[in-house]
């Protein structure tokens, strides 16, 4: 048995029950394949809640409950990187009120689970447009940020206010302040609001093509100017996040 799967089954201890289902999955686990970043997209709350003809923030409250479970079990795996795609910028066309228990719900949980993420030595992180999310919500986001930012395990994402057409547009305007590359661009690039997104890559594609993609291998394609700065958005992040 390996050093890790000595860990793991150590951090396991008194968390399953002997005989049960999931006692009989662990033992399958091999911990040297464990995947290294997980990414789920939480959804399905609001049916969760109307099949069993409860109200939808039913739903939404024990989808906060698989979370700590999913998080905590990550931990224990020692994986290195859980991410959960939360609210999506489409949320905000729900129901004010569904909008406003989220919202409320997200500080809740960051109340009372940053024990929690200490305890299991978690690095909390966020990903999409956070400066839109509303001040208190930024308050406890940041709070967390800065509370678990020396811990050295699993790297905990919340994907909050993202989107594909967002992501995009926002990385092609950092390259515009930050890479002297697109320099010669930067004056000539209206950019246009997220419902434009789609026009907004159309007009770029002939510019990235030739200015961008082209001397780097020819992609040539939209999507691959998609890939490409969607690709260089992340490397941004790690360098001036």
């Amino acid at each position: 048995m390996s050093v890790l799967d000595r860990e793991v089954r150590i951090n396991f201890e008194g968390h399953l029950k002997k005989g049960s289902v999931e006692e009989q999955l662990f033992q399958q686990i091999d911990c040297q394949r464990i995947p290294r970043h997980v990414a789920i997209i939480m959804d399905g709350n609001g049916r969760w809640a109307q099949k069993r003809r409860l109200p939808r923030v039913a739903g939404h409250r024990a989808g906060i409950h698989s979370v700590r479970e999913t998080v905590e079990t990550a931990a224990r795996l020692k994986m290195q990187v859980l991410t959960l795609y939360a609210f999506s910028v489409e949320n905000w066309k729900r129901p004010a009120g569904e909008v406003a228990t989220l919202m409320r719900l997200l500080k809740e949980f960051l109340k009372k689970e940053l024990k929690t993420l200490l305890k299991n030595n978690i690095r909390f992180e966020t990903l999409g447009r956070i400066n839109e999310l509303d001040p208190s919500i930024q308050k406890e986001l940041a709070l967390a940020k800065a509370r678990t930012a020396a811990n050295t395990g699993l790297l905990f994402n919340v994907a909050l206010n993202y989107g594909g057409r967002a992501e995009l547009v926002d990385a092609v305007k950092l390259f515009l302040d930050r890479g002297p590359i697109f320099e010669r661009l930067r004056d000539r690039v209206r950019f246009v609001e997220e419902r434009d997104g789609n026009r907004f890559l159309r007009t770029m594609r002939a510019r990235l093509d030739a200015e961008i993609i082209k001397p780097r291998g020819a992609l040539g394609a939209v999507g691959g100017a998609r890939a490409r700065v969607a690709h260089r958005a992340a490397l941004a992040r790690r360098s001036y996040g």
